[in-house]
């Protein structure tokens, strides 16, 4: 108050010459203390705050990561960064020549990431120096890529060739330096091992040097060393370490508004408890672009939180009886395999096993929830009529109108109505699982698949039926969904079809079931090979394995519906469940509610030498749907399955905030460019709390 404006620092460093030792972070807990305390007048709570503050944030988006050359780098010791598999230095998040860190001085070199599967590699130019020889130096400044766009976010990257855009660059003089792989693992045309010195960058040195993998262009176009994902059309395979600054505001309003106070004196029910703030810009355009980012992203964050907690509330468990059923059904799939082997009917036990896998399922508390269902729940929500008032009131084509009970389900759907690869949503989060009941599980696996999978044969094979409707058929966007979905909830998703085995595809709407066969690239293929250990070129294996794929289209053929053309998934018929244990993709490191024994369906083509098995690792389950009772943050931070996740990397921020349960606000552009008539009622709904 007497000295005017301070920042954190110089306060800490105030109180440290009284005696008083406060770090940052603990300053800022004892100004938001200030703050939030008022004084008791006559029994009466006073409006006014004891320390009312106003503070000035910076913050700027990252533009990139760079990270020293030198393997030996002394900025690696005690960090994350000393394990074998990373091959370089200390991490910056700015842009420098030479590594800070005593003894080093290496090479610092922009950081990129493959984009399917996250293979790190550092970008350089190959040139050479006055005397001549080769060596490898930094690109220019922002040559490689411009900032930045919404979807160019780490977060929320994905990998489909619809929605990715992105800039390039002339790959003549380009390279990436990467872990310099083992002899078995590489090829000396796509990365051959070479030695660098670390401090100047020469290729070969006479004084010896580090060995890495270097990555050139073949005819204009590089592939990643790991999974074989190549450049396309002049579009990078790899991507720079950036996140926008909008996305970084995007994410931080509900964080800001969840420390406002709440509006105390209004009896009706108003979004997130009335906490109001106030955001300035200089652009017209950005305060609308950031005013309808920032509503999009609170709609799908409640909505994801909603559906999450409306499947977990409807979920019973008995452990002990759980364990008995685990057991017998282990002891009933040993028989199986033994019949199998005897040569007798596989069927002879298949009703036993249904049987008791339906129990378990149960006694689970895996009850698989109608997707229809979760939508007529989220209508009948005080929040949900709030964000349709919002629909008919703010969006510029409220005019032609959408009923309550449509909205609902399109919102749900959007969730679903495609499997990404890496943007966040509950299935790559690892919250929820999407099943079709329609799935033929009745009758027994193929005897080919029995042979090869033994006790695993009924649980591999539902797994694979069920991954050939998330990422072939949901991942192509071959989903049946009113027309009107698309214009309405805003999604960019290509609506397809699928063909049968044998089936053509035509043009771009239309995909043929996977196989191996000139011109595809059949992931599941590829996947059953891997699962199974099998040899792709031995005769006859191929033919196996496509009699296998035609079989997996027979059983999940009554899930889809013949169209002109093609079949599409009918998308009313889903049902969701809750995940208990999930694997770590080792491509996508994202989570697979599923997988064949272990192994990824994202995989890589035959050729690449990778373990695809993820990781299993136990998912979170909050103990009170909707946190009716209980605390959200001291379970997030107390807990022992959640405090394993997060050391796993199997739980982000997004996720957090599901299980958090994230509530639903109301965002509003207030700019010159809307009529008198629009601003007078924003700024009456800001008042009354309707908007945040």
């Amino acid at each position: 108050v007497a000295r005017g404006a301070q920042t954190i620092r110089s306060l800490t460093s105030e109180l440290a010459a009284r005696g008083h030792t406060l770090d940052e972070v603990e300053m800022v807990r004892l100004l938001d203390l200030c703050t939030s305390a008022v004084q008791e007048r006559s029994g009466a709570r006073s409006e006014d705050a004891f320390l009312p503050l106003r503070g000035h944030l910076f913050l700027r988006g990252l533009e990139g990561l760079w990270a020293c050359l030198s393997p030996r780098c002394s900025g690696r010791a005690g960090t994350p960064l000393e394990q074998e598999r990373w091959p370089f230095g200390a991490v910056y998040a700015s842009r420098r020549l030479r590594c800070a860190h005593p003894g080093c001085g290496g090479r610092v070199l922009e950081l990129s990431l493959c984009r399917q599967c996250g293979t790190e590699t550092l970008i350089v130019r190959q040139g050479r120096d006055e005397e001549g020889f080769e060596r490898f130096e930094p690109l220019a400044y922002q040559e490689l890529t411009d900032p930045p766009a919404e979807h160019e976010d780490l977060e929320t990257g994905d990998d489909d060739p619809d929605d990715e855009v992105v800039g390039a660059i002339d790959l003549k003089d380009a390279r990436l330096l990467g872990i310099a792989r083992s002899e078995h693992e590489r090829s000396d045309r796509v990365d051959p091992r070479v030695l660098i010195d670390a401090q100047t960058g020469a290729v070969d040195p006479e004084g010896g040097g580090d060995p890495f993998s270097v990555i050139s262009s073949s005819g204009g176009r590089m592939q990643c060393p790991h999974c074989g994902h190549a450049d396309r059309s002049g579009w990078l395979f790899f991507r720079s370490c950036q996140t926008s600054r909008d996305f970084l505001m995007d994410t931080s309003v509900s964080v800001l508004l969840h420390h406002m106070p709440p509006d105390q004196g209004n009896p009706e029910p108003r979004p997130f408890g009335g906490r109001r703030t106030i955001s300035f810009t200089d652009s017209r355009q950005g305060t609308a672009r950031f005013a309808a980012r920032a509503q999009g992203s609170s709609e799908q964050g409640y909505v994801r939180s909603f559906v999450y907690h409306q499947v977990l509330s409807e979920q019973r468990t008995d452990l002990a009886k759980i364990a008995a059923l685990e057991e017998q059904l282990a002891k009933q799939r040993r028989a199986q395999a033994e019949i199998v082997e005897a040569g007798l009917d596989p069927q002879m036990l298949s009703g036993t096993l249904r049987s008791t896998e339906e129990q378990l399922n149960a006694e689970r508390g895996v009850k698989a929830v109608p997707i229809t269902t979760v939508a007529r729940r989220l209508q009948g929500t005080p929040s949900f009529q709030q964000l349709h008032r919002y629909w008919r009131v703010y969006l510029p084509f409220k005019e032609e109108g959408i009923d309550e009970a449509t909205l609902a389900k399109w919102l749900v759907m959007r969730e679903f109505a495609r499997r990404p690869m890496r943007r966040a949503s509950l299935e790559t989060l690892g919250l929820i699982s999407v099943r079709s009941p329609k799935v033929d599980h009745e009758h027994a696996p193929p005897l080919l698949w029995q042979r090869w999978a033994r006790e695993h044969a009924t649980e591999s094979w539902h797994a694979l039926l069920k991954l050939s409707l998330d990422f072939y058929v949901r991942s192509n966007s071959a989903v049946e969904i009113d027309p009107g979905f698309f214009s309405w909830v805003g999604t960019t998703i290509l609506q397809r079809r699928v063909t049968g085995p044998g089936g053509e595809s035509r043009h771009a709407r239309l995909v043929s079931w996977p196989r191996f066969a000139p011109r595809m690239r059949p992931r599941l293929a590829w996947l059953v090979v891997r699962a199974f250990g099998l040899d792709a070129e031995r005769p006859g294996i191929r033919e196996q394995v496509n009699n296998v794929l035609d079989e997996v289209w027979d059983r999940v053929r009554p899930a889809l519906q013949d169209g002109e053309g093609g079949q599409r998934l009918v998308m009313d018929e889903l049902v969701l469940e809750p995940v208990q244990h999930a694997w770590i993709c080792p491509l996508t490191r994202m989570l697979l509610d599923t997988t064949v024994l272990g192994h990824t369906p994202y995989q890589p083509p035959l050729s690449r030498r990778i373990d695809t098995r993820g990781r299993m690792v136990q998912i979170p389950r909050v103990p009170h749907p909707f946190w009716n009772e209980g605390d959200a943050a001291a379970w997030l931070r107390d807990d022992p399955t959640v405090i394993a996740a997060r050391e796993a990397g199997a739980l982000s921020e997004f996720a957090e905030r599901v299980l958090a349960s994230t509530p639903y606000f109301q965002v509003a552009e207030h700019s010159a460019q809307l009529q008198t008539s629009a601003l007078k009622s924003a700024e009456r709904d800001l008042r009354s709390g309707i908007l945040n």
